[in-house]
């Protein structure tokens, strides 16, 4: 997984976006939601159309990699940190929030 550029990370989450049932949230990712007013169309839009700004890196909790993929959406400039497994075809939003980028 190391050998993967971010265009082809960011091009993995896209397409298993296309797809809500390939986007699992975590317990964690749920009341971050609630708490922020973040609904899950909302976290589907920037997975789909997002952008991989910040460098994907190992997640110590779980196999996989995290990537943080932004976009601004209903009002709001939106980060949603997701892990990526291969080969596996969905990804696990681990959290969300609103970010400072332009």
């Amino acid at each position: 997984m190391g050998n993967l550029t971010k265009e082809q990370l960011q091009k993995k989450i896209r397409l298993a976006a296309k797809d809500s049932r390939f986007v699992l949230l975590t317990k964690h990712a749920q009341n971050r939601m609630r708490e922020r007013f973040i609904n899950f169309p909302m976290v589907l839009d920037v997975l789909r159309q997002g952008t991989l700004f910040e460098e994907p890196e190992p997640d110590i909790r779980y196999p996989g990699i995290k990537c943080q993929m932004e976009r601004y959406v209903s009002g709001v400039n939106l980060a949603v940190i997701v892990n990526v497994q291969f080969p596996d075809h969905q990804v696990v939003v681990v959290t969300v929030f609103e970010t400072k980028r332009n």
